[in-house]
């Protein structure tokens, strides 16, 4: 059986990609309230409105979300569900989401969302905020660098060094599904652990570009203290995606 050293590698920030607009799903305090703090430069957004069962009734600033048109920029089968605005100018600042009418919060298919591009920051129930997307994200959770409540697909990209000896390139991606390319050589797409693929012999001993497609799943979506705010909890843990560890194998 081979034996293998293992060495981690400290990698650049990586360059990203969505596959789709980034979403903020509203996580209020006990009173139903969100203070949402909007930063310059964030682009145009679209609220999406829960259609579904009883409706969604929420106020932004004091005056009730009205959505006319066909719900836009959520998954398969959630989309349905809601209706759109037309594009909303935030101005930057503090703004106030509220609850209202029956105060209806299902689980799984909240009264509201919030589609654009920009990136979203968490501070407590009832305190979130909105900033442009970054240009660039490193290791760790991609909930904690802007995509809190993002589902899709995240491409990250950068240069790295391959030494000769390397045979295998290792990733923790906190057990999430990810697809694997050096200098545009496909390595396949690993679903469960190990989340491991052979390096080519042509990739070794250079410089190559690492591309790795995240697959982000849909628990995502629907917050972690939207409930009031109490924490929902999963029948199992669950790590959030990214990118937590980039190693290479070599034989002893």
């Amino acid at each position: 059986v081979p034996r293998w050293d293992w060495h981690g590698i400290a990698p650049s920030p990586w360059h990203f990609a969505l596959d789709r607009r980034n979403v903020l799903c509203p996580e209020y305090d006990a009173q139903g309230r969100l203070r949402l703090t909007v930063a310059d430069g964030v682009p145009a957004v679209k609220l999406q409105l829960r259609s579904y069962g009883v409706p969604g009734e929420v106020l932004l600033d004091g005056k009730a979300i009205s959505a006319q048109f066909a719900g836009e920029g959520l998954p398969q089968g959630i989309a349905p569900l809601y209706r759109s605005t037309e594009e909303i100018h935030l101005s930057p600042g503090e703004h106030l989401l509220e609850l209202a009418g029956r105060k209806t919060e299902y689980p799984f298919l909240p009264s509201l969302f919030l589609v654009g591009d920009f990136a979203v920051g968490m501070n407590r129930p009832g305190e979130m905020s909105l900033h442009p997307l970054p240009k660039t994200i490193g290791l760790g959770p991609l909930e904690e660098q802007g995509l809190r409540n993002f589902v899709g697909k995240v491409t990250l990209s950068q240069s790295v060094e391959i030494p000769d000896d390397a045979e295998i390139l290792r990733l923790d991606t906190g057990a999430h599904c990810a697809s694997v390319t050096l200098d545009e050589r496909n390595l396949g797409t690993c679903l469960w652990a190990p989340f491991q693929w052979e390096v080519p012999l042509a990739c070794r001993g250079k410089s190559v570009r690492l591309s790795v497609e995240l697959e982000v799943p849909l628990a995502a979506l629907f917050g972690k203290e939207r409930n009031n705010g109490r924490v929902f909890l999963s029948s199992h843990e669950i790590r959030p995606a990214g990118i937590h560890l980039v190693s290479l194998g070599a034989r002893r």
